[in-house]
């Protein structure tokens, strides 16, 4: 019948709108009601500051037998941050990080935005036209790095050798605020589908992820395993997660945890509340080890989640919450979050928009979708 009318009329299928007004107003007002939720008050290193204030002796990170505090991490990047405006870098600057997992990575991290500059992070596994290419596309200059990971392709950059700068002296380093607008990091995509692009990521964007979160719900001694790599945007939750609520991050190199036996023991030793896997790896483990989990209060994973697997687990450690995570690079970590509450014979969920996001189900030709019918996921938010 519809197919009748519009061949005898003028109307063009592009402009019907087949939605409700109530079923529109459920849409927009309801399902996507938590982007009115949130909306940011301070910055990051405000944030995190706040953080340094209420627990200034309270272990922030741990890497092998290395532990700082809250105060020396707050001191060193006050530090690396005081060496970096002197090297007159510019607002929204981006400046590399190349770094393996550690302590300093994360004072590095730190020191960039306290500069008022943006991190852009490069995995030392790249091969070296990958690197090159991301800085000469990024236009990078500058590049924080360490005395023997220091390569070719760095020699139009200047170098900033973290290993050799003394970075424990008090400082009285004053950081003023930005705009939550600000460019936080750049971080590259895999390039699987051409060349990689870099994907801007703004402060509001990672303070709507972490603060006042609506798919999790933390604690007070939160204990956060960062299993992801610098440049990739798991490690954005697990980072701030942690340093914008004052718990204590634990790092863990790509050995450790690609070892099932030492981590199922390094949870238990060392307490770990929370964790993110990726899919296949979180299904390897466990296979290898259900009950590793069994002392965690949540664990995170993502993509395409195997059943199988997600049921084992949660049948082996009752008292575990499994969250699936979905959302791509741009939207920084997390779109949807789904707390997996039953098993699924099938497909698992991926929940609902977090706080500060917006989700719409539309047709080919851009109108939403009545509740119930399939279409192209929309994302947008603050």
């Amino acid at each position: 019948i519809i197919d009748q009318v519009l061949s005898n009329s003028n109307i063009n299928i592009h402009d019907i709108d087949i939605v409700t007004p109530n079923e529109k107003d459920l849409i927009l007002n309801t399902f996507n009601k938590n982007v009115m939720d949130f909306y940011p008050k301070h910055d990051i290193i405000e944030t995190f500051k706040t953080c340094v204030k209420n627990n200034p002796n309270k272990i922030a990170l741990v890497f092998k037998e290395q532990q700082i505090s809250y105060k020396q991490l707050d001191i060193m990047s006050d530090n690396l941050a005081q060496y970096l405006i002197n090297l007159n870098v510019k607002e929204n600057e981006k400046i590399a990080i190349f770094l393996d997992k550690s302590i300093e990575m994360i004072v590095s991290i730190l020191a960039v935005l306290k500069s008022h500059s943006a991190y852009l992070p490069i995995d030392i596994s790249y091969p070296l036209e990958r690197i090159d290419y991301i800085l000469n596309d990024a236009n990078v200059n500058k590049i924080i790095t360490s005395s023997n990971l220091s390569i070719s392709t760095f020699n139009n950059c200047k170098q900033v050798f973290i290993d050799k700068l003394d970075l424990n002296t008090v400082t009285n380093f004053d950081y003023k605020p930005r705009s939550m607008d600000a460019t936080c990091y750049v971080m590259y995509t895999s390039g699987s589908t051409g060349k990689p692009k870099g994907v801007i990521i703004e402060q509001k964007s990672i303070l709507r992820l972490v603060i006042n979160p609506n798919y999790i719900k933390f604690e007070k001694e939160e204990r956060i395993l960062q299993t992801g790599s610098i440049v990739f945007d798991a490690c954005t939750f697990e980072i701030w997660a942690a340093l914008l609520h004052g718990f204590s991050l634990y790092i863990l190199a790509k050995e450790e945890l690609l070892d099932s036996e030492f981590l199922a023991h390094y949870l238990v030793k060392n307490k770990i509340t929370i964790l993110w896997l990726t899919a296949a790896l979180f299904n390897q483990l466990c296979d290898i080890n259900s009950n590793m989990f069994k002392n965690v209060k949540y664990l995170l994973t993502g993509d395409i989640l195997s059943t199988k697997h997600i049921e084992k687990v949660m049948r082996s450690n009752p008292n575990l919450k499994v969250i699936n995570g979905y959302g791509p690079t741009e939207n920084t970590t997390f779109t949807c979050c789904f707390n997996i509450d039953k098993f699924y014979s099938t497909r698992i969920p991926i929940g609902y928009p977090i706080s500060g996001t917006t989700c719409y189900i539309v047709s080919k030709f851009g109108k939403l979708q009545p509740v119930g019918v399939p279409g192209e996921l929309w994302t947008g938010g603050l």
